[in-house]
């Protein structure tokens, strides 16, 4: 893994590179995914899929203020659980 990738921030091309090419195409998100071909966050921040009662935060992503207030403001109501996605859960996710 690149070391430039440990922090979010608003400058890193290749976020800018993928912004850019979600919106040329309709889009106004863009998914990152790992060698491993599971999804691990998005242009916008963080990403999470509700399952049951678990709220599933994706794998290797990175943590920033607002995945933090998401995580504990749902942790009442759904567990909160880490682990890999894939494109095919996210698109059956309740």
């Amino acid at each position: 893994e690149n070391p430039a990738h440990k922090w979010r921030t608003l400058n890193q091309l290749h976020v800018v590179q993928a912004k850019r090419f979600a919106l040329q195409h309709g889009c106004l998100e863009a998914l990152f995914q790992n060698r491993a071909c599971a999804l691990v966050g998005g242009t916008e921040g963080v990403l999470f899929v509700v399952r049951g009662g678990d709220l599933i935060v994706a794998e290797g992503h990175l943590w920033d203020d607002i995945a933090m207030f998401v995580t504990e403001a749902l942790s009442d109501a759904l567990a909160v659980v880490e682990a890999p996605l894939s494109l095919a859960e996210l698109l059956t996710a309740d």
